[in-house]
């Protein structure tokens, strides 16, 4: 019995609050260029979601090289959940298994 309140008592210890999410705004990266049908699912997405969150959000197109410059570009991004990349699965298959870490200068 001491053993599992102590297992309890500890994992409440531990148990850290990471704060409301989003903190600042959010970047919507887009995989395709402004006026596709990506772009606008985005944005509307983005329209629905700031309103209820209380934060911005942001939406950001980097066309090319068959979506690896926008997954570049989210990868690279800090890791704090606030970057999301918007793209469709059949087109971001090439990204997956793109042997590069960097793009070609």
């Amino acid at each position: 019995m001491k053993l599992i309140l102590g297992s309890l008592l500890a994992l409440c210890c531990f148990a850290a609050d990471a704060g409301p999410w989003p903190a600042k705004p959010v970047r919507i990266v887009v995989a395709y260029p402004p006026g596709g049908g990506i772009d606008i699912l985005a944005r509307q997405l983005a329209d629905k979601l700031a309103a209820p969150w209380g934060q911005p959000f942001v939406v950001e197109n980097k066309p090319g090289a068959n979506t690896i410059v926008a997954a570049d570009a989210v990868a690279k991004s800090s890791p704090d959940g606030h970057t999301i990349l918007m793209s469709c699965s059949s087109c971001s298959w090439p990204t997956l298994r793109c042997p590069r870490t960097t793009l070609p200068s």
